[in-house]
């Protein structure tokens, strides 16, 4: 069970058979209005089993899609969207940044600089640079400037 929850298709069952309380395994009756003693309904003598069957199938059903179906909980899901426009964002504003810190006049020598710098530093050099905030925007974002440093300090190899 993901993120401490129990499972969708689990809750109702288990509500039901707490506040049932094992009557539906038990043959009911049908009673007049009247409140007179009534037939008592006949059932079909394997609906246990049927009751049974069903319960284990959802049980089988929601460990099979929550653990190889590819079933989440909306927290997973709100998770992983969030992960994905980050990245999007990232992607997208890096090659921007990274064409604003090469149009400035003495760009060979500020590049130089971020070669020399540590890998760990090289985010800070475009931050303080001011480069990796977008136009709109009052801050910096620092994982578009580490992704800038890593365009800057490695460029790409032409394909031959």
């Amino acid at each position: 069970m993901k993120d401490g929850l129990v499972c969708p298709v689990l809750l109702p069952i288990l509500l039901i058979l707490l506040i049932d309380g094992g009557a539906i395994l038990r043959t009911p009756t049908l009673r007049p209005l009247d409140g007179s003693k009534g037939l008592p309904m006949k059932m079909p003598e394997n609906t246990s089993a049927y009751v049974w069957g069903a319960a284990v199938g959802a049980i089988a059903l929601a460990v099979v899609g929550f653990g190889w179906g590819g079933w989440v909980t909306g927290g997973t899901s709100t998770k992983t969207a969030a992960t994905a426009a980050a990245d999007a964002k990232v992607a997208a504003l890096a090659p921007i940044c990274a064409d604003r810190f090469r149009a400035q006049g003495d760009s060979a020598v500020k590049i130089a600089e971020l070669t020399k710098a540590s890998t760990w530093d090289r985010g800070n050099v475009v931050e303080k640079s001011g480069f990796a905030m977008m136009p709109g925007s009052k801050t910096t974002d620092s994982d578009v400037a580490r992704a800038c440093a890593e365009i800057l300090a490695n460029p790409p190899t032409p394909k031959t």
